[in-house]
């Protein structure tokens, strides 16, 4: 049905116009664009029925795929005369070699395989498994791996019972990253000797009334000055020229500069000291 339209003004469409044209509003055929199916409300219902209908359509015809070879064809085929070259009876549920594997060997055999591939091995492989001891197995680490004559294993007591070989006193520094085991322990020694002939010129440790001495009972070691106390001598000397003389009992005593000429003596008790003239010589 067509849609009916009006182009002039004040021109109305009649009832059976309109109503023509509300049937082909609802005809699907006459329906552009796309929309999502979920809004279709018989879309399911009518894209089933349509599959359907093909299906059944397809399974009917004698011969859907004409280029696929049917059992009755297969069948009225002449008889296989040959398999990968092989005539007579062929068994196919066993596995054969490839023709160019079959002979007496040399260039009909691959020379080398990819790794983890089935396949013959070449000549080096084989001289590499000839060379495995009978009874050989393969060990995952060294727990059941007997050591050799020459080549140990790691061990930490082998470590500490390890020889310095090589060890070298020549120079000393600050051990870093970079250093070997011999060469730290050869600075660390070097550093020890040189320390050791340094301390070696220097003086002990004063220790107060053991290697030095005190004064009063002081101590001298500290610092700042030492303060002198206790019953010391008393200074008798008042005028210059004065010196100080012992009296009996070792008391000090002021003696007084003697005149001008006069010589300190011993007096004639022979007691003490003093001054007097000095004894002229006579001349015979």
């Amino acid at each position: 049905m067509t849609l009916v339209t009006r182009t002039g003004k004040g021109s109305e469409l009649t009832w059976a116009e309109l109503d023509g044209n509300f049937e082909h509003c609802l005809d699907r055929g006459n329906h552009t664009g796309t929309q999502p199916a979920s809004t279709i409300s018989d879309f399911n219902s009518a894209a089933g029925s349509v599959a359907d209908a093909a299906v059944t359509a397809h399974v009917a015809t004698l011969d859907p795929h004409p280029q696929y070879t049917t059992v009755a064809e297969a069948s009225a085929a002449a008889p296989v005369q040959s398999v990968n070259g092989q005539t007579g009876a062929v068994d196919l549920s066993g596995a054969y070699a490839p023709l160019s594997h079959v002979g007496s060997g040399g260039s009909a055999h691959a020379n080398a395989i990819a790794g983890g591939a089935a396949g013959f091995m070449s000549g080096a492989d084989k001289t590499k498994l000839d060379g495995v001891a009978p009874g050989a197995t393969a060990n995952a680490d060294t727990d059941s791996l007997a050591e050799g004559a020459t080549n140990k294993y790691f061990t930490e007591g082998r470590v500490r019972g390890s020889l310095l070989t090589g060890l070298s006193l020549l120079t000393g520094g600050v051990i870093s990253a970079a250093d070997s085991v011999l060469s730290a322990l050869g600075k660390l020694q070097k550093q020890i000797s040189d320390a050791v002939t340094a301390i070696g010129g220097k003086q002990d440790t004063l220790v107060s009334g053991t290697n030095i001495k005190t004064v009063n009972g002081g101590s001298l070691l500290g610092s700042g000055d030492l303060v002198v106390s206790g019953s010391g001598m008393a200074n008798p000397m008042t005028t210059a020229g004065d010196i100080i003389v012992g009296t009996s009992g070792g008391t000090p005593s002021r003696l007084g500069m003697g005149a001008s000429l006069q010589v300190l003596r011993v007096n004639a008790a022979g007691t003490g000291l003093e001054y007097a003239a000095a004894l002229r010589e006579g001349r015979g």
